[in-house]
């Protein structure tokens, strides 16, 4: 997954003008097991000062400098055509 540097907070609440700046870019690992498991790494850092905390920030009680870990799970159902051959269908 991409990296990301800041947090668009819109004027006067970052800590350059509209940005929010992280101490270090965020960025996630994205696993995808056969076994129907997706697993999400995140990064964790936090905002430079002043913070959108600092900046009285409406939001800021609910903004975070980080990508949360998660794992999500997926079904995938086997179709046989009439070659015989197996295709994926119907991933959710």
């Amino acid at each position: 997954m991409n990296s990301a540097s800041f947090y668009y907070t819109g004027d006067g609440f970052g800590s350059e003008g509209p940005r929010a700046w992280y101490k270090d870019p965020l960025y996630a690992f994205v696993t995808i097991e056969p076994s129907g498991q997706i697993i999400i790494e995140g990064k964790q850092s936090q905002f430079m000062s002043p913070t959108p905390t600092d900046k009285k920030h409406p939001d800021a009680p609910r903004l975070s400098a980080s990508i949360s870990n998660r794992k999500e799970s997926f079904t995938c159902k086997k179709i046989i055509d009439t070659n015989k051959t197996v295709a994926v269908m119907g991933c959710k």
